[in-house]
């Protein structure tokens, strides 16, 4: 997670040095008309969009991430509860995860289905 904070702060003062290197005035083109702008707020600003841009995706992602994993955990739920409604047990240990017999419901034998007796 540091490395990211170093490599934005290694971005930002790239970007900053490279501002300051081109302060003089530009003309933008507007639908309405032109303007004269100074090339650091021209640099500056663009960087800033698309910061925003990689962030708003970012979260989009995020927020992606987060339903599937609320679907995700209901069914869990849902299985679990089926499980348990069997007589199942489920047990993890580290990434290995069992499913036991567990104990019979009440009204059922022990035996499962046996022939010839």
């Amino acid at each position: 997670m540091q490395w990211r904070i170093l490599l934005a702060i290694l971005f930002a003062l790239v970007v900053a040095v490279f501002a300051v290197a081109n302060v003089h005035a530009e003309p933008v083109s507007f639908v309405f008309g032109v303007t004269y702008v100074p090339l650091i707020l021209i640099i500056l600003g663009s960087a800033l969009l698309g910061a925003l841009a990689v962030a708003m995706f970012g979260v989009v992602s995020q927020l992606k991430l987060r339903r599937d994993n609320r679907h995700l955990r209901q069914d869990l739920r849902v299985c679990q509860e089926q499980n348990r409604s069997e007589g199942k047990e489920i047990v993890q240990t580290g990434d290995d995860v069992q499913i036991s017999a567990g104990v019979p419901k009440s009204g059922e034998s022990g035996k499962g289905h046996q022939e010839g007796e």
